[in-house]
């Protein structure tokens, strides 16, 4: 298998730029990779600004993966019922499949467990 960890710093609270930004990544990463993974909160940077998951495109980093035959793994703001969280999600081209983890031991220094 050929993983692609990338190492790349999210701009906070800027979700397009992000966006964008994983794109392109995906877009040059070399033909054959299995796996792009992308850091905790790629979409949106460390905010605490909730609000942000309603601009963040996950859509459009699963269409790009699809269409390299790619799986990704991102971190973002998942807003689910009516509570927000620091999630992960997983998609794999080949059987279509989008599994979620949500972050259950929140990170106190920076005061995640009051959002």
């Amino acid at each position: 298998m050929k993983f692609a960890l990338v190492e790349f710093e999210p701009v906070n609270s800027k979700p397009k730029l992000n966006t964008q930004k994983m794109i392109e990544i995906i877009n040059e990463t070399e033909e054959g990779t299995d796996l792009i993974v992308f850091p905790e909160m790629a979409f949106t940077g460390f905010t605490m600004n909730k609000e942000l998951h309603s601009f963040q495109d996950t859509e459009l980093v699963i269409q790009k993966s699809r269409s390299k035959n790619t799986a990704v793994l991102f971190g973002w703001i998942e807003k689910y019922s009516n509570n927000y969280y620091n999630s992960s999600t997983f998609f794999d081209p080949k059987t279509h499949r989008t599994l979620n983890y949500r972050k259950r031991k929140l990170f106190t220094y920076r005061g995640e467990e009051k959002y």
